[in-house]
């Protein structure tokens, strides 16, 4: 047999199959459109077409170096002069080099008329958002059918009942959408149509999602307005309150590299501006007054209740500073549910033993119940909102791990992530990471993790808690970093941990929210 020739019919129909990779590639609409509505083209879904180009382009590298190695020969005489020596920069190098950087430089700064390709292969992902529609949220088609109803606020045992109804068999609410869909010959978004009840009326208003749909930074602030209502003016108002500059007419990710920052967070302002427009008639509780600790009462292992000789829990400058010199707690007085608190902190330079070398700790615990103390000796049972250098935004079930004390939340692989598409998971006790905690990351005074959202030392932090029924969600710095759902108990007293590090807030309010609709 001719190697030579085997390799070249090798490199040149390996090289008409990744032609048309590349061109299913380049029109195959975005993954979350793909997954969502099963997407196939000629029999191959997206991840298949992915796997072939991946593979063939492999076999087709090999024949080009094999191919290289059997020319080995002209291709060095095309690096030669006229007198037969080698020189690697020669005209033709040189133009071919040229040639390489210009397809480079310009498509990584997407100057035209390269920019022009990746626009057009953009509008054609676009147009299969058109048709086939976008998912209620990244990788819906993994979740639950239990934690999907959650996330899409539909009630399950209706869901439950409109599939059954629909003919539609499933083993149990576990099952993933996915799962469902194939076993009954569907794709996750025929499903989802079958699980959802009918459209509201057209003079219903459908508000603003705490979470955006996918593809929130290709749309531009009026068409987010346009679609739940709002008034722009307002929202560009405030918007600039929180020195973010906008126009009507620019995309949400134009916004935020602009005024660098992201688009979640240029969200996050949009949400909360219209979250607290809607709750402007609710009565903002001032759990700090900016004077003194009324509303509180203190706790600390050694001293116990209201006894605080070594001032741990002082007010000054409007400012609540909590020493961290002694363990325990600022605790209110009454107990509260279904409420967005809003604090406003920032580290101190001081920490105690024993963590005088480790990371900057306090928390949050809410829906606290029982004893003070109970837990260690220095807090009451509840669900921890952490504080803590690299974690802030964290869970943790303050418990013995008894069974009225659990919250669940999607979580990684790992069981202990969360992660918005992940698998539903029950904790009685132990501790759920926010999305971007450092998975190096060590318990030292200043740690920093790569993606992490809270501020450096010094600098205020705005950490949001949102406890509304079964749910709680929590915001830093306008980023949702954090989820449970089915958390028990849902009411209790609010604690602020002393815990070896110093720790002001000149900020602590909770506004009243309605009860959410229980999903049984």
């Amino acid at each position: 047999m001719n190697f030579r020739k085997i390799t070249s019919l090798t490199a040149f129909l390996s090289f008409i199959i990744l032609l048309i990779t590349s061109i299913v590639l380049y029109i195959v609409p975005h993954g979350r459109v793909a997954y969502w509505s099963d997407w196939h083209l000629w029999g191959l879904s997206k991840t298949e077409w992915g796997n072939l180009h991946i593979n063939i382009g492999v076999l087709f590298l090999l024949a080009i170096f094999l191919h290289m190695y059997y020319n080995w020969k002209p291709i060095a005489n095309y690096l030669k002069n006229k007198s037969k020596r080698l020189v690697i920069f020669t005209r033709e190098f040189n133009v071919a080099l040229i040639l390489l950087l210009v397809f480079s430089l310009g498509t990584y700064f997407e100057i035209p008329p390269l920019s022009w390709v990746l626009d057009a292969g953009e509008s054609i992902k676009e147009a299969g958002i058109e048709r086939y529609g976008e998912p209620p949220y990244g990788h819906a088609e993994l979740s639950s059918l239990k934690l999907f109803a959650k996330r899409t606020e539909l009630d399950l045992a209706e869901s439950l009942a409109r599939l059954q109804k629909a003919g539609v068999k499933y083993e149990n609410e576990s099952q993933s959408i996915l799962e469902v869909a194939e076993a009954n010959g569907m794709t996750p978004k025929e499903l989802y149509e079958v699980m959802k009840p009918e459209q509201v009326g057209s003079g219903e208003t459908v508000s603003l999602p705490e979470i955006p749909k996918p593809g929130l930074g290709k749309r531009t602030l009026k068409s987010l307005c346009d679609e739940y209502n709002l008034d722009i003016a307002e929202v560009i108002q405030a918007l600039e309150k929180q020195d973010i500059h906008a126009g009507a007419e620019m995309d949400i990710k134009t916004i935020a590299e602009q005024n660098q920052t992201s688009p979640m967070e240029v969200y996050a302002v949009i949400w909360s501006n219209v979250n607290n427009s809607q709750n402007e008639a609710e009565k903002v509780i001032h759990l700090f007054n900016g004077k003194d600790l009324s509303g509180f009462y203190t706790f600390l292992k050694d001293s116990g209740r209201d006894s605080d000789p070594k001032e741990v829990f002082t007010v000054k400058d409007s400012m609540i500073r909590i020493s961290g010199e002694e363990w325990g707690g600022l605790v209110t007085q009454q107990d509260y549910e279904n409420y967005h608190l809003i604090a406003e902190f920032k580290w101190g330079g001081k920490t105690f033993a024993p963590r005088l070398e480790n990371a900057r700790d306090s928390g949050l615990v809410i829906h606290s119940q029982g004893d003070d103390g109970a837990y260690g000796g220095w807090w009451m049972f509840g669900i921890e909102v952490q504080m803590i250098e690299g974690g802030t935004g964290d869970f943790i079930v303050v418990s013995d791990g008894r069974k009225d004390f659990l919250m669940t939340s999607a979580v990684d692989k790992n069981g202990h992530v969360y992660q918005e598409s992940g698998t539903a998971r029950t904790f009685y006790g132990g501790r759920i990471d926010w999305w971007g905690r450092d998975p190096d990351w060590k318990d030292v005074i200043g740690f920093r993790g790569k993606q992490d959202v809270e501020k450096p030392l010094g600098q205020w932090n705005r950490l949001e808690c949102i406890a509304q029924g079964q749910t709680i969600t929590v915001l830093l710095n306008g980023v949702v970093v954090n989820r449970c759902l089915d958390v028990q108990p849902r009411k209790g007293k609010i604690q602020i941990q002393s815990e070896g590090a110093e720790v002001f807030f000149r900020r602590f309010d909770l506004i009243p929210l309605a009860e959410e609709k229980k999903v049984e």
